[in-house]
């Protein structure tokens, strides 16, 4: 039986700006210094985390980011 905990779960589907923005705020990066590294606006950061939590039916960044590592949709790396 193949182990379901590494394999991407393909019914959420979160777009490359949302998987950047979590992964920056998983490293600790704030709304302000994700938006420096991803050349937008902080509330852009924070309209992509607000959407990847809505995805993946967290009520938190925090929670979002754990999510998302558990359905393989997050690699955190510096």
């Amino acid at each position: 039986m193949a182990d379901l905990s590494s394999s991407p779960d393909l019914t959420v589907r979160l777009s490359v700006r949302q998987r950047e923005c979590l992964r920056l705020a998983a490293l600790g990066y704030t709304a302000v210094q994700s938006a420096r590294r991803l050349g937008i606006s902080p509330r852009t950061v924070r309209e992509h985390l607000f959407a990847a939590r809505q995805k993946l039916g967290a009520s938190s960044t925090t929670q979002a980011v754990h999510i998302a590592q558990q359905k393989g949709l997050l690699e955190i790396a510096p």
